[in-house]
């Protein structure tokens, strides 16, 4: 997602090149917004599904 959120702002910065307009709301860059937006989307995705574990692995208990 680290790529994907790179990509977008790359994108969007071409694309306000290209429209010759910059994109801004106040003194917020859209392109670097939507990156952080991508990137924080993705590490919080990460790391709820790399929290979990397949059935059957757990924490192995020891014999007594």
């Amino acid at each position: 997602m680290t790529v994907v959120a790179l990509a977008v702002v790359i994108g969007l910065f071409v694309l306000s090149k290209a429209m010759g307009t910059e994109l801004r709301v106040g003194v917020f860059s859209i392109p670097l917004f939507a990156g952080v937006v991508v990137a924080v989307a993705g590490f919080v995705g990460g790391f709820l599904l790399d929290r979990r574990l397949p059935a059957g692995f757990g924490v192995e208990k020891k014999a007594a």
